[in-house]
């Protein structure tokens, strides 16, 4: 070996061994999310239901938003900023007061949630549901 060569080499090695090592706890994670859920007239229009993961801290505290479904951009028409029973309690039960419109169909989003630590990337997934049809109770 040359002493060109073996220079070259005591220096890559040297740099390699000053760069800074890549965070060995820093990594991604992700869970998946559903949700049971319906439409109700029981206390005022609402979507009701449960998120679920089996992830417990993806169920707590997620955002829940209804859409009706229409020409164009659907509109949104309830969310529940924070899924619990009583609302708030953070226990995943969905409680999304909406304007329904008979004959219309709606849908859900749990909004993805970010879990991790700083550094970290632990997401619970978002979820849409399939469309449901509103019919009120005559």
């Amino acid at each position: 070996m040359t002493r060109r060569a073996v220079i070259a080499l005591a220096l890559a090695l040297t740099a390699a061994l000053a760069a800074p090592a890549p965070d060995a706890a820093a990594h991604d994670r992700k869970w998946r999310t559903t949700a049971s859920w319906g439409l109700t007239a029981s206390g005022g229009e609402a979507a009701v239901g449960w998120v679920q993961s089996p992830h417990a801290p993806c169920v707590n505290d997620r955002v829940v938003k209804v859409f009706r479904v229409k020409p164009g951009r659907d509109a949104l028409v309830g969310v529940d900023r924070r899924t619990g029973w009583p609302t708030g309690s953070g226990e995943g039960y969905i409680n999304a007061p909406a304007d329904l419109v008979a004959g219309k169909k709606y849908y859900i989003v749990v909004k993805k949630k970010n879990i991790g630590p700083r550094g970290h990337k632990h997401v619970c997934k978002a979820w849409t549901s399939g469309k449901v049809a509103w019919n009120p109770p005559s």
